[in-house]
């Protein structure tokens, strides 16, 4: 009964051809060289592409820029918009001349030496191969010279004229150093605007003569110290002087300051005939024009009406009187006038 159980049990024999010709029918009848052709044509490999982690990778990790490497082989113009430029390097740049920030052309500086920094720092007397030892490099100036001063571009006016002059100065002692900033300042002007004379001559000579010790103006004053104050003058000069044996300082700011005060004019009863009256201010101190103020006092032939001022210059004004129609009929009036 055991060879019974593990007898093989009859079996139907196949049928390869039939087989084959019904689960492939068109490789059973040979078709004509044509189709055969279009046949090879549709199924012909297509070109290699690179793979899609490549074409993916910018957006997976859009910080992480792909290899060069990855793109060496030629791909479809779609491919080539995600090549990464190349970037050239920066050019190196060194430390010239003409990197470093230009003196300041206005001013001239005597005893300093003009930083990087945009600062002046005292002068050495003596050049740094002096030193046989290290106090260059210990100090903050070796040796320095015995004053240090910084003028100012003058301030020319249009006339003669009240002025007030003042500076501020912004200075600190070096680094290392002991005493005290101690800056003074001091101013020359012309005495006299009669003497001053013009720029060129009429033969085209210039102001200055042979003799480099005579002064560009023959009435400019002599250096003096100076805090603030008013002056009546054409031209004005500061500049501020620093003592080194009090101190080495740093001088970072001198800013110069040439206005004028508060200035008033005023006048009572002034005739004005219809169509304007030119009046001139009783102070020639005025370099810019000032504010007029006018105010009625009569309109002729009308009891009502308003002044006006017009064509306001530094040395006066043309006043008019309207009466209560816009009429310019004239009149008087009293004004003043102020900085």
């Amino acid at each position: 009964m055991a060879q019974g159980i593990f007898r093989r049990s009859p079996q139907v024999k196949r049928q390869p051809r039939e087989l084959s010709a019904a689960l492939i029918p068109a490789a059973s009848a040979p078709r004509p060289l044509a189709r055969r052709r279009v046949r090879l044509a549709l199924f012909r490999k297509p070109p290699r592409r690179p793979r899609v982690a490549r074409r993916l990778a910018p957006q997976l990790f859009p910080a992480v820029a792909p290899p060069a490497a990855l793109f060496r082989r030629k791909t479809r113009p779609a491919l080539r918009l995600l090549r990464p430029r190349r970037r050239r390097a920066p050019p190196r740049r060194f430390l010239s001349a003409a990197l470093l920030p230009a003196a300041p052309a206005a001013g001239v500086a005597s005893g300093w030496v003009y930083h990087y920094s945009g600062v002046l720092i005292p002068d050495s007397a003596v050049l740094a191969a002096a030193d046989t030892g290290f106090a260059i490099f210990d100090t903050f100036v070796w040796n320095p010279v015995a004053q240090g001063i910084y003028e100012a571009p003058g301030f020319t006016m249009t006339k003669e004229a009240l002025v007030r002059a003042y500076a501020t100065v912004q200075a600190q002692l070096g680094p290392g150093t002991t005493g005290k900033v101690n800056p003074i300042l001091q101013i020359r002007y012309s005495q006299s605007a009669s003497q001053d004379p013009a720029m060129w001559t009429a033969d085209g000579n210039p102001m200055w003569a042979a003799d480099p010790n005579t002064p560009m103006w023959s009435g400019l004053s002599p250096w003096q110290n100076w805090t603030k104050g008013q002056l009546q003058t054409t031209f004005v000069q500061l500049r501020v002087v620093f003592n080194f044996a009090d101190g080495l300082p740093i001088l970072q700011q001198f800013v110069p300051v040439v206005d004028q005060p508060t200035l008033t004019d005023s006048g009572k009863g002034v005739t004005v005939a219809p169509g304007g009256t030119p009046v001139a201010f009783n102070n020639v101190n005025f370099l810019n024009a000032p504010v007029v103020h006018p105010s009625l006092v009569s309109v002729n032939g009308d009891t009502t009406g308003f002044a006006q001022a017009g064509a306001v210059s530094a040395t006066g004004f043309t006043a008019f009187v309207f009466d209560h129609t816009g009429a310019d009929v004239g009149g008087v009036i009293d004004w003043t006038a102020s900085t």
